[in-house]
């Protein structure tokens, strides 16, 4: 709903920084409580969220459509993909 009253630059601005704010709190929680699997788990993914999101902002920053539902899906399987290495990392490691 933001698209309809901000515009596509900023819509995009605001998805790239709350990416870096998901990506770091996934990282952050690696020194805390999980080993290694959990931690490169969480720079890899949060690697390939960061450059989606990047991606989108470049194309609404070029003035093209800016494919919003492929990187709501990636949110999804990152998501998902995180919590599955979390629960990895405490049955195998813990």
């Amino acid at each position: 709903m933001l698209p309809t009253v901000a515009g596509a630059e900023r819509v995009g601005r605001q998805i790239v920084a709350y990416s870096w704010a998901t990506a770091a709190a996934s990282v952050a929680l690696w020194p805390v409580a999980t080993s290694w699997l959990y931690g490169a788990s969480a720079v890899v993914l949060g690697a390939a969220l960061l450059v989606r999101a990047h991606a989108l902002h470049d194309r609404t920053r070029q003035g093209l459509p800016p494919e919003s539902m492929g990187l709501f899906r990636w949110s999804t399987r990152y998501l998902a993909l995180l919590f599955g290495a979390l629960a990895l990392d405490v049955l195998l490691l813990a």
